[in-house]
């Protein structure tokens, strides 16, 4: 059948390019801690389509079908006490290729291993910048060994770092978030180790203000690069990423006083200029709940 003429043309491409880099942004998670006593659930989904892979020429390889990542994340925080939380990271994936034309196709899906973070952001007032930390570790499971895979067998070692402007420092209406991602995957065995950093930056207004809920949107840019960036399930490997992505952000959230958790966010993103990385646009949906 056709699909297996493709698929193997589609592999050797994949095997022997580059790694994507960064691709697991989510710029609707928002680092924030719940009060003592309370848990903060958090549940991210993010589907990613890959239409080409970029080489460092900026020559582009279109895909014959369709290369699709998707995540799904449950965090679970619990602040014993003020300005500190502790949460698990529990992730899941799938991944598939196929061809629009064909009746088959290659996948893999399970959990790539569980995370535990901590969680740092005080309290402070609204016309001032406000900062917060997260520090999380990620336990992976093996690798099988399958060239479709949601596993890559990594450690990984990470810090995010958030700066948030509200009201106060900013125009009436208008919010700002910075936020600076580094991991660190120590070499082990063959594997070389992995780097990668993740630059980010948001900027909205709201839209609509209820009694209940606000309505805010914005725009979101940013820059990554990664060594060995495996966030897509282990497909390409060997060569430094790197890229620039933009899109926007709408979000639903709770009308109240102090740092905004949102209750309900839509991002779309798309690639812009990537270098040995995959080219493509993320559409994420993010819902948080405090209890």
């Amino acid at each position: 059948m056709r699909f297996r003429a493709l698929a193997p043309s589609l592999l050797f491409l994949l095997a022997s390019e580059g790694r994507a880099p960064g691709q697991s942004v989510n710029p609707e998670s928002f680092v924030a801690v719940p009060g003592v006593g309370h848990v903060l659930v958090e549940l991210g989904l993010s589907s990613y389509r890959a239409d080409a892979f970029v080489e460092k020429s900026g020559a582009r390889q279109e895909f014959p079908g369709n290369l699709d990542f998707r995540v799904g994340n449950l965090r679970l925080s619990y602040s014993p006490f003020r300005s500190f939380a502790l949460g698990l990271d529990v992730p899941y994936r799938w991944t598939s290729y196929g061809e629009v034309a064909a009746d088959a196709s290659l996948g893999a899906r399970g959990d790539p291993g569980l995370g535990a973070f901590v969680d740092w952001a005080p309290a402070g007032r609204e016309d001032r910048l406000l900062p917060a930390l997260r520090l999380e570790y990620m336990n992976p499971r093996s690798e099988n060994g399958a060239f479709l895979t949601v596993r890559d067998g990594v450690r990984r070692f990470s810090g995010t770092f958030q700066l948030a402007a509200f009201p106060g420092p900013l125009p009436r209406e208008w919010l700002g978030l910075a936020s600076l991602h580094v991991a660190y995957g120590p070499p082990s065995g063959d594997e070389p180790r992995h780097v990668e950093s993740r630059l980010s930056f948001q900027a909205g207004r709201r839209l609509i203000a209820g009694r209940w809920m606000d309505v805010r949107a914005g725009a979101v840019a940013g820059y990554q690069v990664s060594s060995e960036a495996r966030q897509e399930a282990n497909l390409l490997h060997n060569r430094t990423s790197r890229g620039a992505f933009a899109g926007v952000l709408v979000s639903l959230e709770t009308a109240r006083t102090g740092a905004p958790l949102p209750s309900l966010s839509l991002s779309l993103l798309r690639d812009l200029h990537p270098r040995n990385a995959l080219s493509g646009w993320r559409v994420g949906l993010s819902f948080t709940r405090g209890f």
